[in-house]
């Protein structure tokens, strides 16, 4: 009885061999292999093994790469007279992935699009925008709010629709519609200057001749703050 099973099962296994080496076939993908390029896909309770995503089954080589979802539904083709098989058309897929020569390696999934270069400049595009990060760790984002900048030394500048702002740690620059802004360590450039009028108005005069001032010690604050904001 089991001999006879046996007979059975190798019969129907021989006929969908010999079904598939003479048609395409529709099947449903049950294991992907990105690494080699191939899939395994079940048709009829037969699974078919090593089935080719790529033309040669090296991870090594350049092109186009196409990785299908598991559990969707592909047609399955035969190379000529061999019996290897390969994927003809996809429904659903999980990742394109491409590469040209040494420079470019471009990789599309649910995520968005990955870009590489030969100079580490990678350049990430999604729904949240743009990201570019170069080798020197400099990292420019792109969304709805704006561009922003950013350095391996935490300098960052953005702009956006209120205007542009850059951070250097403590210090920071601000050009909007109203005006400029620079501030160091919370101080403010406004003030400093606010507090270099009040001390100069606070000069005594007589007869329009201005005395040596008795304030001295308030101006040697004041010039040192403005040190913080300029260079």
């Amino acid at each position: 009885m089991e001999d006879r099973n046996l007979d059975e099962l190798r019969s129907i296994f021989n006929n969908r061999l010999k079904d598939a080496s003479n048609n395409s076939f529709f099947g449903v993908v049950t294991g992907v292999d990105p690494e080699e390029r191939t899939c395994t896909v079940q048709y009829e309770g037969v699974n078919y093994y090593d089935v080719r995503l790529y033309a040669s089954i090296d991870a090594e080589l350049k092109g186009m790469c196409t990785i299908p979802a598991e559990g969707s539904n592909v047609v399955v083709s035969k190379l000529g007279g061999s019996e290897q098989l390969y994927v003809s058309m996809f429904s659903s897929v999980d990742e394109v992935k491409f590469t040209c020569g040494e420079e470019l390696t471009a990789t599309m999934n649910e995520e968005g699009l990955v870009i590489h270069t030969a100079e580490n400049v990678v350049t990430t595009i999604n729904e949240s925008g743009v990201v570019i990060q170069t080798d020197e760790n400099v990292t420019s984002t792109f969304d709805a709010s704006g561009l922003a900048v950013k350095t391996a030394d935490n300098v960052t500048a953005t702009f956006d629709s209120k205007g542009i702002t850059i951070e250097a740690d403590e210090a920071v620059f601000k050009a909007t519609s109203a005006g400029f802004k620079m501030d160091n360590a919370g101080k403010g450039l406004k003030k400093t200057l606010e507090d270099l009028c009040d001390a100069i108005s606070a000069i005594t005069t007589v007869d329009g001749k201005a005395l040596a001032p008795n304030n001295i010690a308030e101006f040697k604050v004041l010039k040192t703050s403005l040190s913080q904001f300029l260079e």
